[in-house]
């Protein structure tokens, strides 16, 4: 497995500031604020604490759209939205989402020319980066008429050869009121019957109205892919619907804390504790590793003697893991915390350092602490960016990361494309259904 996915990326949100910055001089546009610093807090989520609510999120976007509403800044925003993400996360596979019509002011620009423009962008992405394969995702929005989004959907089926690959739907609730989905159907459908992927936001706030829309979208509309969906942690029958049906939650608990759809970390563990004990899907890598631990009760912490593991660590299967692992292996890892499990998890890996190196919850929930998803590109960037962790007690030098990786990584690819396939293909059962057999 070489390179990361990354499914969930929106244009207007994943530019960088100073590229929007001469975007916005090079056109013109009136801004409020005349200080580039200034102007970065006004296209960004600059406070680490996030933004008040979904409303304060499109308030951002409202700006990157009208910086984005030209021909040549589609094109360019687009280009450098590909070529960043490869360059700072490795990222080999990337579905870049948009509304066209948000960036066309209101008809003054050619829909045709603004989709066009990004298909350019693509182009030359794809030209410099051939590593990467890159499709465009085209929104309909929640406060558009039918016509409207009819247009979008249109639009998306016609330049559908030239890397448009799926359609979606978002935006702000009108008035606040419950939205019917189910208008969207035909819609919906004839995207399908031409070939795109379906994916929707559903189900990221609003309360028992935002779990009913869920419910809505997977009985009528039917998606690959659902963005976001958090709520459907708060009903048990959904859960096992989205499990039944094989529906993907495309969870962004970053996003999700930034905009207050979550309050806290503790929400998060709750929201990830209720789906993985509905049965639904889960792999934490390291982080990830760390937060299932924590969601179903377990605890994280540093090394009693301060020791790290970055690098490459040797681990073994204990007897639980041995269906599981091959047997001995050198990882990745760059961690300096460890885990330690209740008695509801089973661990399938350890060594002598850190004893938990893979673990299971229930039937379909797993953790690892190493990491098998990073490439030699993102090594190189890692112990750059963060060399001063090289530093620290037990990890290996620039050089070690480097020259092993030919050597240990290509049986960690074949031993992770396998788990997966494996993992995927498994008639799972409710994660509580196998705790208590267990008890």
């Amino acid at each position: 497995m070489e390179g990361l996915a990354e499914l969930h990326t929106h244009l207007g949100g994943s530019v960088s500031s100073d590229i929007l910055w001469s975007l916005a001089h090079e056109q013109g546009i009136a801004l409020p604020v005349k200080d580039y610093w200034e102007f970065d807090r006004l296209v960004t989520i600059a406070d680490p604490r996030g933004v008040a609510d979904l409303n304060a999120l499109d308030a951002i976007y409202h700006w990157t759209e009208l910086i984005q509403s030209s021909p040549i800044a589609v094109e360019r925003s687009v280009h450098a939205a590909i070529g960043g993400a490869y360059r700072s996360q490795g990222i080999t596979t990337l579905e870049l989402r948009f509304n066209p019509m948000k960036r066309n002011r209101g008809g003054e620009r050619d829909l045709d020319h603004i989709i066009l423009a990004a298909i350019r962008g693509l182009d030359r992405a794809s030209l410099e980066y051939p590593q990467v394969n890159a499709g465009l995702i085209l929104m309909m929005d929640r406060t558009f008429t039918a016509e409207m989004n009819a247009v979008i959907v249109d639009k998306a089926i016609r330049w559908a050869p030239r890397g448009i690959c799926g359609i979606d739907v978002a935006g702000p609730r009108p008035r606040g009121e419950r939205y019917l989905y189910r208008d969207l159907q035909p819609l919906v459908e004839e995207a399908r019957d031409a070939g795109l992927g379906v994916t929707i936001h559903v189900g990221e706030e609003g309360g028992d109205a935002g779990i009913e829309e869920i419910g809505e979208v997977v009985e009528t509309l039917r998606p690959d892919r659902i963005g976001h969906g958090i709520l459907a942690a708060r009903d048990p029958e959904l859960m096992e619907t989205l499990r039944a049906t094989g529906i993907v939650l495309e969870i962004c608990p970053t996003s999700n804390l930034l905009t207050k759809a979550l309050p806290d970390e503790a929400a998060v563990r709750l929201t990830l504790r209720a789906f993985v004990e509905a049965g639904v899907p889960f792999l934490g890598l390291c982080l990830g590793a760390q937060l299932l631990t924590r969601a179903v009760g377990g605890q994280v912490g540093p090394h009693p003697e301060g020791l790290v593991e970055v690098g490459y660590v040797g681990i073994e299967p204990t007897p639980a893991g041995e269906p599981w692992f091959r047997g001995p292996m050198k990882v990745y890892e760059w961690h300096r915390e460890g885990m330690t499990l209740p008695n509801c998890c089973e661990v399938l890996a350890t060594n002598e350092r850190y004893p938990v190196q893979a673990f299971r919850y229930g039937a379909s929930a797993f953790g690892f602490q190493f990491h098998p998803e990073v490439t030699l590109e993102m090594k190189g960037i890692w112990t750059l960016s963060a060399a001063e962790r090289l530093k620290s007690p037990g990890a290996q030098q620039r050089g070690v990361h480097l020259s092993m990786h030919a050597l240990y990584d290509p049986p960690i690819d074949r031993w992770i494309d396998g788990f997966l396939d494996r993992w995927l293909a498994t008639d799972v059962r409710r994660a509580s259904d196998v705790l208590q057999a267990a008890e």
